[in-house]
């Protein structure tokens, strides 16, 4: 079985409002439990206070299957937070999707050098995303319940040391 090519690129607005359109329920269901605002609102906000996006597609015209992006953490030191939201583009084409994620945080680290950590939370129930994150590497907090009562995990990235050689 083959695998559909994709393409990353910075992320534009049509992208955005594409992914707010159709997003995975998943996604709908996550950012309803975190934030208690819908995709349309959610979307351009995550927009907006990242410094870098990046929609991923089937390419080069396909259909769009995320944005991943990433914010500076303010009085941080070098911490950012990374987030990623899809379309249920992501259940028709898994294999492209896990191809073309396994380069997510290398994206993300190329574009902030200055950035050591990244981190967010996610639902502990999200236990779909929990597996991927853990794939690409993250390392998560034991859960913690919110003042909301829900139950999150905090997950992190922690940039590789360079190698000497």
């Amino acid at each position: 079985m083959t695998t559909a090519p994709t393409q990353v690129r910075p992320a534009t607005d049509k992208d955005a409002q594409e992914l707010a359109a159709n997003m995975r329920d998943s996604d709908v269901e996550e950012t309803r439990v975190m934030t208690g605002a819908a995709p349309a609102d959610v979307v351009p906000f995550s927009m907006r206070v990242s410094q870098k996006k990046y929609a991923c597609r089937i390419a080069p015209d396909g259909p769009l299957l995320c944005i991943f992006g990433a914010a500076d953490m303010p009085d941080s030191h070098g911490q950012g937070s990374c987030w990623e939201l899809g379309t249920q583009e992501i259940d028709r084409h898994p294999r492209a999707f896990w191809d073309a994620s396994r380069h997510f945080m290398s994206i993300l680290w190329d574009a902030m050098p200055h950035v050591i950590l990244f981190t967010n939370t996610i639902p502990a129930s999200n236990q779909r995303s929990i597996r991927w994150l853990e794939a690409l590497g993250a390392h998560f907090s034991a859960p913690i319940r919110l003042t909301s009562g829900l139950l999150v995990r905090r997950f992190h990235f922690v940039r590789k040391a360079a190698r000497h050689v």
